[in-house]
């Protein structure tokens, strides 16, 4: 147990780390260096090696999750599991490669209008989809070793550093626009090789294959569960990047540029809740398990006020600087257009916040294959929405899309739970968070500006958490919140008042 606490920490502290980096790239190196059609075409070019990544790889990360407890065997290579998440996605990505040279043409002539410069490159997807798939493998199968930092921290950290130095180079011209985007391509080679190094140190690779151990059932519930996981995945992928790729038909690389900068900004808002969601799996887990729906019911509760509390002021904070941001951001003119990107998004992702761990609770319950309703359902609400608004209102259409989509897909998420579990995340406290929340929206026009934009982000920003914090205290919409509150009160401030 030492081992996965470790682990668990260092990946935790590499996530953070990795994030900060992150933000420091989109929002100021990205904006100073490329333009928004160059930064389009990295985001694209990465979304389409991620998407086709998942079907090349055949399931074998997820397949990997669930049966590698089946294989496990130090003394006896696994099983051969090294082999089989090794050797037989190599037969995913060949048939990719045989469908995408196919239809190369086909799928290039969509983007040809609009976001020519992606054609240039679009070959490239495949050895980043290669790469990628890689990537993804060989991380599952660390964490599987229960050795998730040094994978974690060739993702976060290793990729972003190497690609300010790439970005840096091209800014100051000693390499062109083609040699960019091709050392952007093998920094993920890089990634990938990493991985197997690490990986081979700690446990040798041995790619000798045991197929007498893959017995007729067990290859049955194998090749069940993996087509189980490349339909949901299909869906999950779909609804998750159709945006991007929308995009760069209707609006081009340059609108997609601007959007990625406005979309990962409001990402921040969630990042609370990936946390808490990888602290309460288990207990969620182990309740349905247990068919403790009083606790499940409970923990529900408790995550949707929290993760609304924290959710809504990080989205506070966004929307009263994002003035401020797109000022501070090199070149910010470029893309102060996404301001209300940066709106539908916000809310959007405060939603699916308060709404808790419905997917979770789905998820570990015995209706689990109930998923493949809502995953498809929010796929297809998905691109009948971008249909809809992207036409109509660009770049901000597609995000006025994508919340419309979230919102749906959590609400009817939430009624099926309550009917199916006899569970729902909702209580009077809720409501009077949400009204705080949109009361500080509302008093943040009364803020009079700052000339200095640094001096009215911090002073307004300043303003907000305290106030905000003080009266989500006074209303006692959260006891974890409340109780949070007095600890950090009792160690930092009443002590020294004390002395």
């Amino acid at each position: 147990m030492g081992i996965v606490i470790r682990q668990s920490f260092k990946a935790t502290i590499i996530s953070y780390v990795g994030a900060v980096i992150g933000a420091f790239i989109v929002i100021f190196i990205y904006p100073k260096c490329l333009t928004p059609e160059q930064i389009g075409l990295t985001r694209t070019l990465t979304e389409a090696a991620v998407f086709f990544a998942f079907f090349a790889q055949i399931g074998m990360s997820n397949v990997a999750i669930k049966f590698f407890p089946y294989f496990k065997d130090n003394k006896a290579n696994h099983n051969g599991f090294p082999f089989l998440i090794t050797v037989l996605p190599i037969l995913g990505f060949i048939l990719f490669v045989f469908v995408f040279l196919i239809f190369q043409n086909d799928l290039k002539s969509i983007f040809q209008e609009k976001s020519s410069l992606l054609n240039d490159y679009f070959i490239l997807v495949i050895p980043l989809t290669l790469f990628w798939m890689y990537i993804t493998i060989y991380e599952t199968y660390s964490s599987l070793l229960q050795r998730i930092a040094v994978p974690k921290l060739i993702k976060e950290i290793i990729i972003r550093i190497l690609t300010i130095l790439i970005i840096g180079l091209f800014f100051y011209k000693l390499i062109n626009l083609s040699q960019f985007v091709w050392c952007f391509v093998i920094i993920y080679g890089i990634a990938t090789l990493l991985n197997i190094f690490y990986i081979n140190s700690i446990q040798k690779i041995n790619l000798k294959p045991n197929f007498s151990f893959i017995n007729k059932p067990l290859r049955k519930e194998m090749l069940t569960f993996m087509l189980f996981m490349m339909v949901v995945g299909i869906g999950s992928n779909v609804s998750s990047r159709i945006d991007i790729f929308m995009l760069g038909t209707k609006v081009g690389l340059s609108g997609t540029g601007i959007y990625t900068i406005a979309f990962f900004i409001a990402s921040f808002i969630e990042m609370p809740s990936r946390a808490i969601f990888q602290i309460t799996t288990p207990f969620v887990s182990d309740a349905l398990k247990n068919n403790d729906i009083a606790t499940v019911g409970s923990l529900y509760k408790r995550i949707a006020i929290n993760q609304l509390i924290i959710g809504g002021l990080l989205f506070l904070l966004i929307w009263i600087n994002a003035d401020n941001i797109f000022k501070m951001m090199p070149n910010g003119h470029l893309y102060e257009s996404g301001k209300y990107v940066l709106l539908f998004i916000g809310i959007a992702k405060v939603f699916d916040a308060a709404t808790g761990i419905n997917a979770t609770i789905l998820g570990y319950s015995k209706y689990y294959y109930y998923i493949l309703f809502f995953i498809f359902f929010l796929a297809i609400i998905t691109v009948v929405s971008n249909l809809i608004f992207l036409p109509l209102y660009g770049i901000v259409g597609s995000a006025i899309a994508t919340a419309i989509s979230i919102v749906l897909y959590n609400t009817i998420m939430v009624i099926f739970v309550k009917i199916k579990l006899k569970v729902q995340p909702f209580t009077f406290n809720n409501f009077k968070a949400l009204a705080v929340i949109l009361f500080f929206l509302l008093i943040n026009f009364l803020i009079p500006p700052f000339n200095n934009i640094y001096v009215d982000t911090i002073v307004r920003s300043f303003f907000t958490v305290v106030f905000f914090v003080f009266v989500i205290y006074k209303i006692k919409a959260s006891k974890d919140i409340n109780d949070f509150v007095v600890s950090i009160y009792n160690k930092y401030i009443k002590s020294r008042i004390s002395r």
